[in-house]
């Protein structure tokens, strides 16, 4: 069995395993799911404003072609280490 028939049943295994187990084991597998699937939405409700700002300066950064000259300045210095250009410059570089 190569490595991608084995990715390709990680997750059918995965969730049978889990199956199973909520099944068979003694515990209330299903309440602690639950909390846990609660848990997780309140963190990614936490976590999204923080993310969206993420983006917006992103985005804004790209448009003012901040990124751009930042590549042209550095790469005499990433030339220099031995960081190929096409790894982390997009056209804007005179390399």
């Amino acid at each position: 069995m190569n490595l991608e028939q084995l990715a390709s049943l990680a997750m059918p295994l995965t969730v049978t395993a889990v199956g199973v187990m909520m099944l068979f084991g003694k515990q209330d597998r299903f309440a602690a799911f639950t909390r846990g699937a609660a848990e997780g939405l309140r963190i990614s409700i936490r976590l999204l404003p923080t993310l969206c700002a993420l983006l917006v300066a992103v985005s804004m950064l790209n448009a003012s072609g901040a990124v751009e000259q930042l590549a042209v300045w550095l790469s005499p210095v990433a030339g220099a280490v031995g960081i190929p250009a096409e790894l982390w410059c997009r056209g804007a570089c005179f390399c």
